[in-house]
């Protein structure tokens, strides 16, 4: 039988400021608090602008006051503003992400660093580098990794990080503050293709579930589909002598594509030997560097070839180049040449792809690809709305090349997040990383499907205050349930009796209180259990043992005298005696052993803190008795039993010990020696009632003290 008990804490509000990402696909940051705790859950920069316009909005909250920022993935929009933070803001927190993201974020870091000072030079808009060489390597030395399904601690934060697809070492973080776990997306695809494996679902409870939602409701074409149109729509481009554009960010779907075309080429002798794919970036050599480090984290198409002895990213037909040399510039800029170039960056807003588009846009053979996502404010964005023309800086650039879109991004759509958070089975959810729109047409579709899910769109330093429940209940079960149970019934008397002559029969009193203790057991798996601890092992997983503690010190006295002196402490006192050995079980927890042949006092018992407090009282006792026992308290122990000359005995070595120096006892034999005044050598004959001193005086003191002794022992009826 089980009941369930509550327990009440403090109101709970969890706060969520996206200082990037609201409404806005690009900078995602967000900012989570809890409980004194603060966490940021990415750091990046926003693709479409430049500057200090692209940072987060750091200025909305105290960045001294953040304890972690965790990071999920490399690309530009998720990491590019850390090594700001770590050096330009008053952020001293930890920093924490994978192995690959920390590898590869030195690549994209130092390439960000790199462009921002050729646009500087260049005078393009109005770009200033947000931070130098010197603040990566200090951001380098400062962000620590973790693998997947490792879970850390920091200032009370519990952290995990599960598998999210989308790219190399991308994760996703789950945070847990006090009880209440959140689950942050970061980019996540539930999709498996060739180079990565699908996002993981954690197998927990989420109380809060941040989410992207950069398709809102748009549902993306099956993969098959999508891939036989992207290949033919390459070949096509080529076929007319045209050269073909795809955009790419240079590291995730680049390798994916790469690996999709080096098999089509393979497959069609006519590509093979007359048009050549160029790969072209300056960090590229450095990114397949990486991925060939990492394999073990790439998705199981790739592993199986990387375990054959292979390496899945040496291709056959595809040519990987940090810039256009001249050995390829006829292939690049001669019209009628086809090629195909894979450039970065994915969103057409610079650097090389930008370079190439403009060249090549005039001539109607060529063509475009957009394989990824592109925000607002890009070119990549700006093409979907089919331009003639286009304005670049002082010039205008005809478009009359084909564009088309077919997005490889690894991202979810509607029918991935609509699993997911099914699946998740979480009460709220926390759109980000959207186009408003997108959002609002998400969040009305998913609370469509489920009514009672709470979801939120906010936008840029929008709060959500989410305030938990104050309630928790922990399940009771076994004795202690019955205890519970045993102790709340009520009797009989006072229980409703049946209504008698149509009279209503009096109130029920309220139910009685109870106090039961017990060990509260939380496991992510279940509900907390309120267990009566001999039943942790039959209700829990929880390993149990048992210390027993003992304790032996030399006690010269009886165990009558210790006997006594615990029972005006302790009522509970079970006594067994076996020859010279007299036990004592106290409190029914801790057994006193006193061994007047050995004359030694042992201790046992069970380790807790209240058995040990038992145990050192009982210790302490002896101590006392065997330092300075009082004859007052010899004479009460003496008469409750005993061995008449044992009790007598007693109590003159009580006397003797509180007035004499020096005293040795010799229990067995009772003889006693000892010093009284000027060191004056005294001893004592017990059983023939003796006392031997060279002065006389003395022995005469000595010898009325023992007599009053044995008095104070003749029972009155008796004198």
């Amino acid at each position: 039988m089980s009941k369930r008990h509550h327990y009440d804490f403090d109101d709970d509000i969890l706060q969520v400021i996206p200082l990037g990402a609201g409404c806005e696909v690009g900078r995602s940051c967000i900012f989570l608090k809890f409980k004194g705790r603060t966490v940021l859950l990415d750091c990046g920069l926003h693709p479409a602008h430049t500057g200090i316009s692209a940072l987060p909005l750091f200025d909305n909250v105290d960045l001294s006051s953040v304890d972690l920022c965790l990071v999920t993935h490399f690309h530009v929009d998720h990491a590019g503003a850390v090594p700001y933070l770590l050096t330009q803001t008053s952020f001293n927190g930890r920093i924490y992400m994978t192995q690959p993201t920390k590898a590869i974020c030195q690549l994209i870091w130092q390439d960000y660093s790199r462009v921002s000072r050729y646009a500087m030079s260049s005078g393009e808009g109005n770009r200033s580098g947000l931070f130098s060489e010197e603040d990566i390597t200090a951001a380098m030395e400062q962000c620590y990794t973790m693998d997947f399904h490792q879970q850390m601690e920091h200032k009370g934060i519990r952290f995990t990080a599960f598998g999210a697809g989308h790219v190399l070492g991308a994760c996703m973080f789950l945070v847990e503050i006090a009880g209440v776990r959140v689950l942050y997306t970061g980019d996540y695809s539930r999709e498996e293709d060739r180079h990565m494996p699908r996002a993981e679902l954690p197998p927990l409870h989420v109380n809060v579930l941040i989410c992207e939602s950069t398709y809102g409701i748009a549902i993306h074409e099956p993969r098959r589909e999508r891939e036989m149109r992207f290949l033919k729509a390459v070949h096509s481009i080529v076929r007319r002598g045209g050269k073909c554009l795809l955009p790419v960010f240079a590291l995730g779907r680049a390798q994916e594509l790469l690996l999709m075309l080096d098999e089509y080429w393979d497959a069609n002798p006519d590509l093979k030997d007359q048009v050549q794919i160029l790969y072209a970036s300056p960090i590229v050599f450095k990114c397949m560097k990486v991925f060939e480090t990492f394999i073990n984290f790439c998705g199981e198409p790739v592993r199986q070839v990387a375990d054959q002895g292979v390496n899945p990213f040496e291709f056959k037909y595809v040519k990987t180049i940090q810039r256009i040399t001249e050995g390829y510039r006829d292939w690049v800029y001669q019209p009628g040449v086809p090629c195909v170039v894979m450039a970065a960056p994915g969103m057409l807003q610079s650097g090389l792809s930008r370079d190439l588009f403009e060249a090549w846009a005039p001539d109607k053979r060529n063509g475009v690809i957009m394989t990824g996502y592109s925000v607002k404010g890009t070119l990549g964005s700006q093409l979907k709305s089919e331009p003639v023309e286009i304005q670049s800086q002082d010039k205008s650039v005809q478009v009359s090349c084909s564009v088309e879109f077919i997005s490889f991004s690894a991202h979810a759509d509607f029918e991935q997040t609509r699993e997911f958070v099914e699946q998740l089975k979480t009460p709220n959810v926390v759109l980000v990383h959207g186009e408003k729109d997108a959002m609002a047409r998400l969040r009305n579709k998913l609370q469509e499907l489920h009514p009672s899910l709470t979801v939120m769109t906010p936008d840029l330093v929008q709060k959500v205050d989410l305030e938990f429940p104050r309630d928790r209940q922990a399940l009771v079960v076994g004795k202690l349930a019955q205890q519970l149970e045993d102790a709340t019934a009520e009797p009989p008397s006072k229980r409703l009796q049946p209504m008698t002559n149509g009279q209503q029969p009096a109130p029920a009193a309220a139910a009685p209180s109870a106090h039961v203790e017990g060990v509260l057991v939380v496991d992510k798996k279940q509900e907390p259990l309120l267990v009566h601890p001999d039943e942790l092992a039959l209700y829990s997983d929880v390993k149990v043992s048992s210390l027993e503690e003992v304790l032996r010190v030399d006690f010269p006295l009886s165990g009558e005298l210790l006997e006594g002196a615990l029972r005006d402490l302790y009522e509970d006192i079970d006594v067994t005696v076996d020859k010279d050995v007299r036990e004592l079980l106290v409190n029914g927890a801790v057994r006193a052993r006193v061994d007047t042949a050995k004359k030694t006092l042992e201790l046992r018992w069970k380790g807790s803190p209240l058995n040990d407090l038992v145990a050192d009282s009982i210790s302490f006792t002896a101590l006392e008795l065997i330092k300075k026992p009082t004859p007052h308290q010899a004479l009460q122990w003496a008469e409750r039993g005993g061995d008449d000359e044992g009790r007598i005995f007693d109590v003159v070595e009580c006397y003797v010990r509180e007035n004499y120096s020096d005293v040795e006892v010799d229990r067995e034999a009772r003889q006693i020696d000892m010093e009284a005044e000027g060191k004056v050598k005294v001893h004592i004959d017990f059983p023939n009632r003796k006392v031997e001193c060279e002065r006389a005086e003395v022995a005469v003191k000595v010898r009325q003290g023992l007599r009053r002794c044995e008095a104070a022992m003749i029972p009155i009826s008796s004198a």
